[in-house]
């Protein structure tokens, strides 16, 4: 090694070494709070809702998005939001629209942000109609002291929590997150999601259970619906104690299909690599068709019909007792 390249050589490590102490002893001084980084800070806003309404609109393109049971009875938004992000919050025909105006440029996008947008919309406890909620990125949370009409979420980037009962349709739509409902009853439930997982944990549906899951797991737990549709490329799904009064119609290419003392009146599953296993509790006439897996049935010719079909995978099925 030449002597100008051990110069250089030590030379960088020194300025690494200079850089690392400047930003230890810079960051120490702040108390190691990332957010005193930020290049835009939040401002804080507050509204209170002295209009009846009926409906509820949000509009916004990132952060965190949180319906809140009121204490004292009253609705107010509250807002950590920033300042050329800001909402507008007015009602309008019945309908509670919480909307953000975004009056960035393009320079306005180069920085450092550390800090979440947050919208916390505090409303009592009961029945509303409509619910409608559009994000790019963020978490959506929606306690379960509530009971809508119907219930619309779109996203991009997002994980949905929902806890509150639909009497029609929920319907979740995201590309990239989780999405997770629990305790609740719906008439309908349609969701789709790109990227993700899914997971519904003592819900009760009235009608249709549609479940689109591009890539990513989806796990059932204690589901009622009279019938669960549900499509997918890679990604296992898991239902446990999961009852149809009407069928099953499970698709995946590359993914698992498991069930655990689940059933339905008619049942179809169809999988390209993945497996299917589990039990069920009534007997099936069961139709089979792998080309390269272990089959194992049980031999009844009484019940519903049950059919599966795999390419390469495994089908092992047995009645619970």
């Amino acid at each position: 090694m030449s002597k100008k390249l051990t110069i250089l050589i030590l030379i960088s490590i020194s300025l690494l070494v200079f850089g690392g102490l400047i930003f230890f002893l810079a960051m120490s001084s702040i108390g190691w709070d990332f957010t005193k980084l930020s290049t835009r800070r939040l401002v804080n806003n507050e509204y209170e809702i002295t209009e009846n309404f009926k409906n509820i609109n949000i509009a916004t393109t990132e952060g965190v998005i949180e319906i809140i049971p009121s204490t004292d009875g009253k609705t107010k938004v509250v807002l950590a939001e920033k300042e050329k992000t800001l909402h507008n919050v007015f009602v309008s025909q019945e309908t509670l629209n919480i909307e953000m105006n975004d009056e960035r440029k393009w320079y306005d996008h180069v920085g450092i942000n550390w800090e979440t947008q947050k919208v916390k919309l505090y409303i009592p406890s009961g029945e509303y109609d409509a619910l409608d909620i559009s994000t790019d990125t963020g978490d959506i949370d929606i306690a379960k002291d509530y009971f809508f009409e119907k219930i619309n979420i779109k996203g991009s980037t997002v994980d949905v929590v929902v806890k509150a009962s639909v009497l029609n349709e929920a319907k979740i739509e995201t590309s990239t997150g989780d999405i997770n409902l629990e305790n609740l009853t719906a008439g309908s439930i349609d969701i789709s999601v790109t990227t993700g997982s899914v997971e519904l944990e003592n819900v009760k549906v009235a009608t249709d259970l549609k479940i689109k899951v591009e890539t990513g797991e989806c796990e059932l737990d204690t589901v009622t619906c009279k019938n669960l549709i549900s499509t997918g490329s890679t990604g296992d799904i898991s239902l446990e104690s999961v009852i149809a009064t009407g069928y099953f119609n499970i698709t995946r290419s590359t993914g698992d299909v498991e069930f655990e003392r689940s059933d339905a009146s008619e049942i179809t599953i169809e999988t390209s690599t993945g497996d299917v296993k589990g039990s069920l509790l009534s007997e099936k006439v069961f139709i089979v068709d792998t080309d390269t897996g272990r089959k194992r049935v049980p031999e009844s010719v009484s019940g519903g019909r049950c059919k599966v079909t795999t390419d390469t995978g495994d089908v092992i099925i047995t009645i619970a007792k």
